[in-house]
């Protein structure tokens, strides 16, 4: 891949198959990165996906989230996308967010995707 970033979107199926690590990247801070592809896992038949890849957003199923300073709001109003009769958000992963919460809204998918 050439320098510099590019931002994909993929829908793929449960489970995943990735190895996922939180490691610090110089000039740039935390970052979620796939540390290895798994066979049975729908990235690996997708061959979208390298290892070495940041993880810079993910699904999550629909829900109230708190907002700044404890208010709630919706972010599928914004960033809805849907998944049958559910409705998934596209949470990005802001820097520093917590690494276990990125691997349970990842989990979630589970309960949607079967």
């Amino acid at each position: 891949r050439e320098k510099g970033s590019s931002f994909y979107f993929l829908e793929l199926q449960m489970p995943l198959g990735l190895q996922l690590e939180e490691v610090e990247v110089d000039g740039v801070g935390t970052v979620i990165q796939v540390t290895e592809i798994v066979d049975g896992g729908s990235a690996k038949e997708d061959r979208s996906i390298r290892v070495g890849d940041y993880l810079r957003a993910i699904t999550t199923p629909q829900r109230k989230l708190s907002g700044e300073e404890g208010e709630e709001g919706d972010i599928t109003e914004t960033f809805g996308a849907s998944a049958g009769e559910q409705t998934k958000a596209v949470l990005v992963i802001p820097r520093g967010f917590p690494f276990q919460r990125v691997m349970e809204e990842i989990s979630e998918n589970k309960k949607l995707d079967g």
